[in-house]
């Protein structure tokens, strides 16, 4: 796909403050300082992807979603063309995942293997801790990729249905088959030709269709005010140059939503493999998985009052924070990521078994509860705040 560069238009500064991936000291907060708006290369990715399969949406059944009265079939005709991408989603959302688990797994068995060190054997357990690896075939990042890109596709369906759905509620609550009514937008739709069609109906296809593209209930209703305002300062403005601004306003929220959903969902699909790599990290017993802990980690500044009272909470590797969310983002947009804190006095050195010959190879084995797995450990439902301070 083509790579453009992003504008940052006037009105969208909040797209300024979003999290970026870039080098930091450990347990460090992902963050985006506040004018930096360059996507990271998985956003971009997912950036194309989104504009792609939004354009994919063919301009018939966009304006059937405006004039036909059953709205029979549209759904699927969308949904035809948008599952195109679901595995493009799918394999960016996995390699993020790798990405993160990949790094979250070798920062807790580097600093495993440090604390190991003092032990002195033929082979020492830390270069045991070195030997392992994160798996990056684990089935748990395979499956949570194939389900983010399948829900992502159904949002974007769902979205296109339901933003039509409402905007012709309104325009036709507002008076769009009246004779007589006060809004210059609606004259100047009922004044457009019908194509047999209702008063207005063929001019929303052809002022709106393209305009809300891809957008939300939200970002529609914004380009219909805008609309609105425009007509209202200038009412002998003509089809052609409504449609020409109302475009120009569409595209600048479509890039607006395009960002918003790119940066939530890599930041989405970091954090499980953060979560992944720490409990990869506990089944091949450099953690003890019932003493080890996963916190809350918000950004330095402009923390928004979801997060805030999240800052600092920790819970077991499978419990969870809050309203329920097993790792951040808490909402779109959200920066704040996780971080594992291992047994907080002790690593627990391993006991030694074998000889080191053939038949009984030395191998190293983690104090724990014998056979117990993280996986099957039942999530706890408390949690222990470690308060601003920690």
């Amino acid at each position: 796909m083509s790579r453009t560069a992003i504008q940052v238009t006037q009105g969208l500064k909040k797209a300024q403050r979003l999290p970026v991936s870039k080098a930091r000291k450990i347990g460090d907060p992902s963050q985006r300082p506040a004018g930096q708006t360059r996507l990271t290369v998985n956003e971009k990715d997912y950036y194309d992807g989104c504009f792609a399969a939004w354009a994919a949406i063919p301009d018939e059944v966009i304006f059937r979603q405006f004039t036909s009265v059953t709205q029979q079939g549209i759904s699927q005709d969308i949904r035809l063309e948008i599952t195109h991408y679901e595995k493009f989603f799918e394999a960016i959302t996995l390699h993020q995942i790798k990405q993160s688990g990949r790094m979250t797994f070798n920062q807790v068995r580097d600093d495993v293997a440090a604390q190991w060190k003092t032990l002195e054997k033929a082979v020492t357990p830390s270069e045991y801790a070195m030997s392992l690896n994160f798996n990056q075939a684990s089935p748990n990042a395979t499956n949570y990729a194939q389900l983010s890109a399948a829900n992502m596709v159904t949002d974007m369906v769902s979205s296109q249905i339901l933003l039509v759905r409402n905007l012709m509620t309104r325009a036709f609550t507002e008076g769009l088959t009246r004779r007589q009514v006060s809004s210059q937008l609606v004259t100047l739709l009922n004044e457009m030709p019908a194509m047999g069609l209702a008063p207005g109906v063929s001019g929303m296809a052809n002022i709106f269709g393209e305009a809300t593209r891809g957008l939300n209930q939200r970002y529609a209703n914004a380009v219909y005010n805008s609309a609105t305002r425009m007509m209202r300062l200038n009412p002998n403005m003509t089809p052609e140059q409504l449609k020409q601004k109302t475009n120009a306003y569409g595209n600048r929220l479509r890039r607006s939503r395009a960002r918003m959903i790119a940066r939530t969902e890599i930041m989405r699909a970091s954090n499980q493999g953060r979560l992944d790599g720490m409990m990869q990290a506990a089944d091949q017993g450099l953690v003890n998985p019932v003493a080890a802990k996963k916190q809350w980690v918000t950004s330095r500044f402009d923390v928004c009052p979801i997060c805030v009272p999240l800052n600092g909470v920790t819970t077991n590797l499978r419990g969870t924070f809050g309203q329920g969310f097993q790792a951040p983002p808490a909402h779109p947009n959200c920066r704040c990521t996780i971080r594992m804190l291992p047994d907080p006095l002790t690593y627990g050195l391993p006991r030694s078994t074998g000889t080191g010959q053939v038949d009984s190879p030395l191998r190293f084995i983690r104090p724990e509860i014998p056979g117990q797995r993280i996986r099957s450990i039942v999530p706890d439902s408390g949690v222990v705040s470690l308060g601003p301070g920690f």
